[in-house]
């Protein structure tokens, strides 16, 4: 069975990147810095989301490079219908 798979550097940027947001938004709420923790919370969406695009794009990719080998495994013996 053939599966794409993202580069485990994508996933690690991704998971370090997640956990420093939370740490950061719950370092701000522990110390009633509660005007900065919009701030960082919007910090860590703006991150996360830039984290899962590349993710995302090397998920796609590696996916697209398989894709040739896989339509002609698929498409291989089969006879179109007659048209009529």
């Amino acid at each position: 069975m053939c599966y794409s798979k993202v580069p485990s550097e994508k996933m690690k940027k991704l998971r370090t990147n997640m956990h420093k947001g939370v740490d950061t938004v719950c370092d701000h709420l522990e110390n009633n810095r509660e005007d900065q923790v919009q701030s960082a919370l919007t910090d860590m969406e703006n991150q996360v989301s830039e984290d899962l695009l590349d993710v995302l794009d090397a998920h796609l990719q590696s996916s697209n490079q398989r894709t040739p080998s896989l339509c002609a495994e698929a498409t291989r013996g089969f006879v179109a219908p007659p048209t009529t």
